[in-house]
């Protein structure tokens, strides 16, 4: 965004079992962009939460890439090297099972942008009402800055919400199976028991006198 000192986007994604999908953005020569994302999506029994993400040239060459394992939070901050348009990739080709919902966020700071605004206010003002109305648009920005703070962990804290009552139902599901796989265990336990005595016993043998004897 032209002239802006900071702008963000904010989605979800749904990624798909053994996908990558990446979002564009353009970044100029020293703003820095944030890609950050969060799985809401609990651990499965085939596969694991977490997801991979990097973030790639113009020119389509990575440049920066979280840890090898996947993860299901995670945020990374570059210096943009070069102005054009950058990838920020979410990639689920680890798990080619699971699904995964993804809380995406993108935030770029056009550091350049910060002095020539002011630089731009200043020449421009003429009087005190001036001066009072440039200090209360830089207060209000700082206020707008905290507040997009705010909303960006008030995000955080609904997802770790949604994610924990989604671990709580993983949970419940994981009982549930575990439950009922040892429930059919036992049964053929049992099974095979009664099966074992009645075979011992086919040829009617019975215990007289603690010795054997069949019957006639």
């Amino acid at each position: 965004m032209e002239g802006s000192v900071m702008h963000e986007f904010v989605s979800k994604v749904h990624l798909g079992a053994g996908g990558l999908e990446c979002l564009f953005e353009r970044c100029e020569n020293g703003s820095e962009l944030s890609c950050g994302h969060e799985v809401q999506v609990s651990p499965s029994l085939t596969g694991k939460a977490g997801i991979n993400s990097f973030i790639a040239l113009p020119t389509n060459k990575t440049i920066l890439k979280q840890t090898n394992e996947p993860v299901q939070e995670v945020t990374m901050n570059i210096f943009c090297p070069e102005d054009g348009y950058y990838a920020c990739c979410l990639d689920n080709r680890a798990d080619k099972f699971n699904s995964k919902l993804v809380h995406f966020q993108i935030v770029v700071l056009h550091h350049k942008e910060v002095k020539y605004f002011h630089k731009a206010n200043h020449n421009a003002l003429q009087n005190e009402s001036d001066i009072n109305m440039y200090r209360l648009y830089d207060r209000v920005f700082q206020i707008a800055t905290d507040v997009g703070f705010s909303t960006r962990y008030l995000h955080h804290s609904l997802n770790k919400i949604e994610g924990d009552w989604d671990t709580l139902r993983s949970n419940m599901s994981r009982v549930s199976f575990t439950s009922m796989l040892a429930v059919i265990v036992v049964c053929f336990v049992g099974f095979g028991q009664v099966y074992s005595v009645k075979r011992m016993f086919k040829n009617n043998a019975l215990l007289i006198g603690g010795r054997g004897s069949n019957k006639p």
